[in-house]
């Protein structure tokens, strides 16, 4: 499922440039389903820890039972943030996409190793949940200083004279993104941004490398941690996701849905 992830992920990013807007739409709704039903599906499970405190179904109880807010929160996350993503791949060098698929077996020894050791304490259908939480953690800090060191030390490195140039440099990048309007304006900016970036990333030497990492960080913690989440979502057993639907409870197996 991973390696197909990463296929599928490149191959709509270097396509979705110059194809019509129904084109962008669908490319973010495969890329963000998976990354909202992995926040759903850990948020309604720290749900079920914090109600299991109750010893009685209140007010209070309702009123943390809710789920919402926090679906409306992670669908308008998944939606704009993959959006952004999906204008992101396209600038990406070979380099970098080398990078980005390396989340693919770091993210996946990280869950297996965390998975062995809190299996043999906590509740079972804690522990996918438990191990895929401190992954998404943990695993997009590693590959921020994994892909800035490789970058740094592999990659090349332009020192921009000015500002404008550097900005200059990063919208050429997007000047082929011109098969919808929202898409052209938007990578626009994100090339702004970009240009912003390298340009203060080019005057920093060794001696500033920990305010490098930050700037590079800013933007590069949020793409590796949607990546864990889509991953995430390949991982959860399917029948955990029945508790997406029904209520909540901390039985180690979900009830079946009832068809009427």
């Amino acid at each position: 499922k991973s390696l197909l992830w990463g296929v599928f992920t490149y191959y709509l990013a270097h396509g979705f440039a110059s194809s019509g807007f129904w084109i962008v739409v669908l490319g973010v709704f495969l890329l963000s389903l998976p990354i909202a039903l992995c926040g759903v599906y850990t948020s309604t499970i720290r749900q079920i820890r914090r109600l299991s405190l109750f010893a009685r179904r209140g007010r209070i109880f309702r009123l943390f039972s809710g789920r919402v807010l926090k679906v409306l929160f992670w669908a308008c996350w998944a939606l704009v943030s993959s959006f952004f993503m999906l204008i992101q791949f396209h600038t990406y060098t070979t380099l970098e996409w080398v990078v980005f698929f390396l989340v693919i077996p770091v993210f996946w020894i990280l869950f297996t190793l965390i998975r062995r050791l809190v299996g043999r304490e906590l509740k079972p259908y804690l522990t996918t949940s438990m191990a895929l939480s401190f992954s998404r953690g943990v695993c997009p800090a590693v590959m921020v200083v994994l892909y800035f060191l490789l970058l740094r030390y592999f990659g090349e490195t332009v020192s921009y004279v000015s500002l404008q140039e550097a900005v200059d440099a990063h919208k050429a990048a997007v000047a082929d993104m011109t098969g919808s309007a929202v898409v052209n304006e938007v990578s626009q900016y994100l090339a702004f941004y970009d240009g912003v970036k390298a340009y203060v990333l080019g005057h920093l030497d060794v001696r500033h490398s920990v305010t490098a990492l930050l700037i590079f960080a800013a933007g590069g913690f949020v793409v590796f941690y949607n990546a864990c989440a889509m991953l995430s979502c390949f991982l959860i057993p399917g029948r955990e996701f029945r508790r997406l639907v029904l209520p909540l409870s901390d039985s180690d197996l979900p009830e079946t849905v009832p068809l009427s």
